[in-house]
């Protein structure tokens, strides 16, 4: 009698059943596909990113210009201003807004939108101007550069620039 007892056990045990397997199928493939949406994400929280410091650098490297009143190479006008706009696909900054630029980068690709109005630093103290004639924002005022990526999933990062020029 205990020998019948012992090859019950061991037969019942021999292997999964075709419920098991399908459950154990399913669990991996929704495991499976959540890692592929936080990829997802991960990518494209990645490229903002990286576009945001791009834009910070050329802020920070127009200011600078207008600090240091340097002129691009070939003009020799002075420094009254330096712009940063936005140019069809580019983000260029030039001098007293005559066209000779300083630099010119193209990082709108790849499903990116910067969005905001031409930016003027003074030369000399290098202060965030609205226009070309020097009309300075006040203490608390703040001008937004957005940052947008739509490519299945729709994000935005925006770089917010006091009145001083400094980035926040």
């Amino acid at each position: 009698m205990i020998k019948n007892f012992k090859l019950k056990i061991k037969n019942c045990f021999l292997g999964f059943t075709l419920i098991e397997l399908m459950v154990v199928i399913a669990l991996v493939i929704i495991f499976a596909g959540s890692g592929v949406v936080y990829l997802n994400n991960f990518n494209v929280k990645q490229k903002l990113d990286k576009a945001k410091a791009e834009v910070v650098s050329m802020v920070k490297m127009s200011q600078n210009y207008a600090k240091i009143k340097q002129t691009p190479v070939g003009n020799s006008d002075e420094v009254r201003y330096v712009r940063l706009r936005k140019n069809g696909s580019n983000i260029e900054a030039d001098i007293n807004g005559i066209g000779t630029t300083y630099f010119s980068s193209n990082i709108t690709d790849n499903g990116l939108t910067i969005t905001f109005d031409n930016l003027y630093f003074w030369g000399g103290s290098g202060q965030l101007s609205s226009d070309v004639n020097g009309t300075f924002f006040g203490p608390t005022d703040k001008v937004n550069i957005t940052i947008t990526l739509n490519q299945g999933i729709s994000e935005t990062r925006v770089v917010v620039i006091n009145s001083l020029g400094g980035v926040e």
